[in-house]
């Protein structure tokens, strides 16, 4: 689901709009900020995802 217009079981993709770019484009902006995009499949509510980034610390002056 990490792949662009990739999209979750077809059959549950008849009644949802979208064209699978939404996990795709989140987990690049992860990995640009060195985090990674965790997900976690729960039947039958559907996946959680997280996306987890380190925050610079500014040093204060």
């Amino acid at each position: 689901m990490r792949q662009p217009f990739e999209r979750g079981d077809a059959s549950r993709n008849q009644n949802t709009g979208g064209h699978g770019l939404g996990l795709s484009i989140v987990d690049a902006i992860a990995q640009a900020h060195g985090g990674v995009l965790l997900l976690h499949s729960r039947e039958p509510q559907g996946l959680s995802a997280c996306m987890r980034i380190r925050k610079n610390r500014v040093s204060a002056r």
